[in-house]
């Protein structure tokens, strides 16, 4: 089966008020075609810095997105955030959480990646927190016990170095960014944010051309 692969990082601001049109696209072309949610590694190794480093052009940014986007940021994420401002911006966690999650459900992995970014941008959730990831797992019918095992497993561990890894090797420029992948091709459908209407366009201009 052919994949849509949706390049992002969950600390990224866009790829949250971007992960709405995702998730209905993944939604409307369930069973057509694998969506597979790729982690970047946006805020890693010596960029990882307390919130209080960029909190300012995050507070000047949220209300183009907000209005771009229609998406809203939460109050308790300003509050305990950009407010507070202690917190590390470190992508790690919770890209090993979802790296974590879709090995065990792959076919849901687009709606933890849309969960885990609400929870951390709507409801002010500490990605730095594990207790985090044990309580989303539950939310998806997951032993929270056997989720955080392997959450902390070395395979997985080096499984999302690799996938860092291999998204600085693949070109991507920035977050998120949607590819078409057809067999040994791959084909760009979207970087940035979009609506589901242009996002059905460009992917059938893809698919077209792999053909």
């Amino acid at each position: 089966m052919d994949q849509i692969l949706y390049i992002f990082d969950p600390l990224c601001g866009w790829c949250f008020g971007f992960s709405q049109t995702m998730l209905d696209l993944s939604k409307k072309h369930a069973g057509k075609y694998e969506f597979v949610p790729i982690v970047g590694g946006m805020m890693t190794g010596s960029r990882v810095a307390p919130y209080a480093s960029m909190a300012e052009y995050i507070k000047s940014s949220i209300p183009r997105l907000e209005v771009t986007t229609g998406t809203t940021f939460g109050e308790p994420y300003i509050q305990n955030f950009l407010e507070d401002g202690s917190a590390l911006t470190d992508s790690e966690p919770p890209c090993r959480a979802l790296i974590t999650f879709r090995s065990f459900m792959p076919e849901s992995a687009m709606e933890f990646a849309h969960s885990l970014q609400n929870a951390h941008f709507k409801d002010g959730m500490d990605y730095n927190d594990d207790s985090l990831y044990g309580q989303l797992s539950e939310s998806f019918g997951l032993d929270s016990k056997i989720f955080m095992e392997r959450f902390h497993s070395n395979e997985i561990k080096q499984t999302v170095e690799e996938e860092f890894n291999w998204v600085k090797k693949s070109g991507v420029q920035g977050f998120p960014t949607v590819v078409y992948h057809s067999g040994q091709k791959y084909f760009l459908i979207n970087h940035g944010y979009t609506n589901l209407e242009t996002m059905e366009e460009s992917l059938k201009r893809a698919v077209d051309m792999a053909v």
